[in-house]
């Protein structure tokens, strides 16, 4: 008597957990549809955002602000960055120019906030800095982690934490070293 109290038990919970779900996928099917396009408007957009962006980086750059762990780095002011297709190309007029290395690039509208990923090959091995980067017409932000540090997630530097800030303003034709 008592296993078949159980079973009808179980018989019953089955039931119920079928009929639930059959209403909750009933009640929710007319909407899916609609959600589902809504979302794919998003999504296209913030693709073509990305890309967007990418084409909207491209030129030389002057940095007009930059901290590196909470302190200003006055040395970086007035220097110049080029985003070319998918590289970063610093200022070949400054001394220590040649010793850096050659930087890829890739943007991520995707995220809140958006992503940027600075790549380099030392010796075989991939180093990244990554973090986050806001681009507003002529002027770009950018947060930056050391590579062995978490992306960065707001604009802010402090003591010890691997970030740079850096505040660019594009460099129009007519100011473009030569």
């Amino acid at each position: 008597m008592e296993k078949e109290m159980i079973k009808n038990r179980i018989a019953q919970v089955m039931i119920v957990f079928l009929a639930s779900m059959f209403l909750i996928d009933g009640v929710l099917n007319p909407f899916r549809a609609t959600a589902n396009e809504d979302q794919a408007a998003p999504a296209e957009k913030i693709v073509d955002q990305t890309q967007a962006d990418t084409q909207s980086i491209q030129g030389t750059w002057k940095f007009v602000s930059v901290e590196y762990e909470g302190k200003p780095n006055p040395e970086k002011i007035g220097d110049t960055i080029t985003f070319m297709k998918d590289r970063i190309i610093f200022d070949q007029s400054r001394t220590d120019a040649a010793k850096t290395p050659e930087l890829t690039f890739k943007l991520d509208a995707t995220r809140k906030p958006k992503e940027i990923d600075m790549i380099t090959n030392i010796k075989k091995k991939e180093f990244a800095w990554r973090g986050i980067y806001e681009l507003d017409g002529n002027i770009l932000k950018y947060c930056v982690s050391k590579p062995d540090r978490p992306r960065a997630k707001d604009f802010a530097t402090g003591f010890r934490n691997g970030r740079t800030l850096s505040v660019l303003e594009r460099v129009q034709p007519k100011d473009q070293p030569k």
